[in-house]
């Protein structure tokens, strides 16, 4: 599901992740890279976004709804 992201955002998530002592230090900036591809965070990219913080997808899901910077549909 990783191959949601592109390789670029990938390793712009990877290189933000590196910044911080706990990886999920670096989720907001990663769903800010996220987004930047498309414009909003479909469900594809929730998942792989899960996949690499090691989280569930309905918890990615929670700070997307809860911010209003970060959109689950298209804008």
């Amino acid at each position: 599901m990783v191959d949601a992201l592109s390789a670029e955002t990938r390793a712009k998530i990877d290189a933000e992740i590196a910044k911080y002592p706990k990886k999920r230090g670096a989720l907001l900036p990663a769903l800010h890279l996220a987004q930047s591809e498309q414009g909003w965070l479909p469900p594809q990219k929730v998942s792989a976004l899960a996949e690499i913080f090691g989280m569930h997808a309905i918890e990615i899901q929670e700070v997307i709804s809860f911010y209003n910077m970060f959109y689950d549909q298209p804008q």
